[in-house]
């Protein structure tokens, strides 16, 4: 087995009642196992198959940004997805929290709304953050000594209406 193969297949998950700990390389395979833990854990909570594709994609999308920016593509670094539930029936919100150890940067520095893409001038990367701000009900980047902590959040009950969607029409 090569080291890239090795790689890619590490991820550890630990369960603790309704708390999920991924703790993974920061390898481009590994973010569909992590994007299903997700899932699945929507699922577990009784999020609706849109909810869960939803906030899978928020999760790809902070994931690649963590490899790609933060790690500039290096596929060995840590990095550690944690998903827990909080409050009970109506006030239920999945938190979703991701720490790298990549070097920080200044969180004000990104845009708090950026503008629709103009679908005629789409270019590869830039739609991420949008996607995240959109899919779920928060996202806060917090700078920490040695990294970065990406908390988002949604709440369960939340009815998402069309205009929530992350795309380009």
């Amino acid at each position: 087995m090569s080291h890239a193969t090795a790689a890619k297949d590490q991820m550890e998950t630990t369960r603790t009642g309704h708390r999920v700990e991924l703790n993974l390389l920061s390898h481009p395979g590994l973010l569909r196992k992590a994007r299903i833990a997700l899932e699945e854990y929507g699922r577990e909570m009784g999020l609706n198959g849109t909810q869960t594709d939803r906030i899978g994609l928020a999760l790809n999308e902070a994931l690649a940004n963590v490899m790609c920016h933060g790690y500039g593509g290096a596929t060995d670094k840590p990095i550690q997805v944690v998903f827990d539930r909080r409050g009970q029936g109506a006030d239920m919100e999945l938190v979703v929290t991701i720490r790298d150890w990549a070097p920080p940067f200044d969180p004000s520095t990104l845009p708090n709304d950026p503008p629709p893409p103009d679908p005629d001038n789409i270019k590869p990367g830039g739609l991420g953050l949008l996607c995240m701000r959109k899919l779920m009900d928060q996202v806060h980047f917090a700078a920490q000594a040695d990294g970065m902590l990406l908390t988002m959040t949604k709440k369960v009950s939340t009815q998402e209406s069309t205009q929530e969607r992350c795309s380009v029409q």
